[in-house]
């Protein structure tokens, strides 16, 4: 099945990718944070989601449960390593791309039946990305509540405050 052989075609990669995405990820003034960062960390990082893809796209609901308390938590490091939330948003929007522009450099697509097959493997990477930036944002303004919450109670608090 061509699902299989592109994800296996993604982690047996995973090292190219890591380094094609790295290369991306600093050289963009958007993501500028990034160039600032010690190399080996932020291509561990990159690396960690490249290397696990088919463990993040199986529908195990502990894997859900895993991916919420995960990029939660690294939601809350970026904040704390300072790195501006439209920053690490667009660093995954990058690692998703990276990932489908790959997939069609390889040519692995030969028909109208493969194709409809990566699509529907791009459609789950595009839902695992789009979960991987809610809990994200999620554990990122979380951590900046908490900091507005012990500094003073002003417009940043109440704009934070968690709705009931």
């Amino acid at each position: 099945m061509i699902y299989s052989k592109l994800i296996k075609l993604i982690e047996d990669n995973a090292d190219e990718l890591t380094e094609r995405m790295y290369k991306d990820l600093t050289s963009r003034e958007e993501t500028k944070s990034y160039a600032k960062m010690n190399k080996d960390i932020v291509c561990e990082r990159i690396y960690e989601v490249y290397s696990r893809l088919d463990t993040w796209l199986s529908k195990d609901k502990h894997k859900s449960g895993e991916i919420e308390r995960l990029y939660t938590e690294v939601g809350r490091r970026r904040f704390r390593e300072g790195v501006p939330l439209h920053e690490v948003v667009m660093a995954f929007m990058l690692k998703k791309r990276h990932i489908w522009l790959y997939v069609l450099e390889k040519h692995f697509i030969d028909s109208s039946y493969e194709l409809y097959q990566a699509l529907e493997m791009n459609n789950k990477v595009v839902l695992f990305f789009d979960r991987v930036i809610f809990f994200v944002t999620k554990g990122y303004e979380d951590e900046l509540r908490k900091v507005a919450d012990s500094k003073d109670k002003g417009v940043l608090s109440k704009l934070l405050k968690k709705k009931d």
